[in-house]
């Protein structure tokens, strides 16, 4: 859900920009870092471009055929992959000593599913998913969170398409992709912060980053096919 330098962006752009209405600047840091940070982002963008314009298709958030009965598929879907992956990225986060506070976002998710009408019953025996990506180390960590966080930036695009053509709100069945205004744009500058820190690293195995990055999408959309919910 985001845009990405010299690139277009879609309605989705899950996990792949550096942008959000103007470029980031990576922090400076000695003996090249800075351009290191920069490979790694181009190399996270192109490893996950193939996978990312697949999903993005196959969800067809802004279809004018969406309709509620389908969008609230697609919040159950989200659902069952949100409140797998994040307490595993919550433990992963404490195990390995990563400063980064992970942002939990199945709440908002189950929020939107209850005004919608579900029963809390209903959305507590949902399906899980269990083919998640190794979630080990911070390698792992690092590629997840760039696929998960970067989703937040293009989600106004879907909140404002949702809003006009079902009628809802921040307050009923909007509020996972209702936009956070500067919050939004705090929180991925915090994130690539983190990111440029960990590339630093002369320890970190930037493959290992972007294989965890390209198996996060494949695997959320492994689990939404399974679940029924893309075209």
């Amino acid at each position: 859900m985001r845009a990405v330098v010299g690139r277009a962006s879609g309605p989705l752009d899950f996990g792949a920009t550096d942008t959000h209405g103007g470029r980031v600047t990576p922090s400076p840091s000695p003996q090249g870092g800075c351009s290191k940070q920069l490979g790694l982002r181009s190399r996270l963008r192109t490893a996950t471009a193939e996978v990312h314009r697949s999903l993005e298709a196959r969800l067809d958030l802004l279809s004018p055929q969406l309709s509620l009965e389908r969008y609230q598929r697609l919040l159950l879907g989200f659902y069952g992959y949100y409140a797998a992956i994040e307490p595993r990225l919550v433990g992963l986060a404490r195990k390995t000593r990563v400063s980064l506070p992970i942002v939990a976002r199945a709440g908002l998710l189950e929020q939107d599913l209850l005004s919608l009408g579900m029963r809390a019953e209903a959305i507590a025996g949902a399906p899980r998913c269990a083919d998640l990506p190794a979630l080990l180390d911070r390698e792992h960590l690092a590629g997840c969170l760039y696929v998960l966080e970067g989703s937040r930036l293009g989600a106004r695009v879907i909140a404002r398409f949702v809003e006009e053509h079902l009628g809802l709100t921040r307050l009923r069945g909007c509020s996972f992709f209702a936009d956070e205004g500067q919050e939004t744009s705090r929180r991925w500058t915090e994130v690539l912060r983190w990111l440029e820190g960990h590339a630093d690293e002369a320890s970190v195995d930037q493959r290992q980053i972007v294989s965890s990055a390209a198996e996060t999408f494949r695997s959320l959309e492994r689990w939404l096919s399974a679940s029924g919910v893309l075209v």
